[in-house]
């Protein structure tokens, strides 16, 4: 494909096509908030830092959401029938002959 007739062709299309009067909403509003942040001197630390702000915000009510959803889940599910014990005499089989990490078993006399 010929790339000179193309960027012809396109640059024709859009000279073609009329702009559109209306300005988006919010337009101005958000020029003249940089404007006047560019007068005060606002710094890019301090935008920067306000941007970690939101997205911590943002995470910490999705993590929130989140913890609700699974505490839900966990209310709503049935509790699993188990019979501990047999689980439980074997736990205490070998407590009783356990002896702690390291620790010397010292001979009775």
């Amino acid at each position: 494909m010929n790339l000179d007739a193309l960027k012809t062709r396109l640059i024709e299309a859009a000279r073609t096509a009329a702009p559109s009067d209306v300005v988006p909403h919010g337009f101005e509003s958000r020029v003249m908030w940089r404007v006047r942040a560019a007068a005060a001197g606002a710094s890019s630390a301090g935008d920067l830092l306000g941007e970690w702000t939101r997205g911590f915000w943002r995470a910490a009510v999705s993590s929130v959401g989140v913890c609700g959803l699974a505490f839900a889940l966990h209310v709503s599910l049935p509790a699993p029938a188990v019979d501990w014990s047999d689980s439980m005499e074997m736990l205490s089989a070998d407590l009783d002959t356990a002896s702690p990490a390291g620790a010397e078993v010292i001979p009775e006399l």
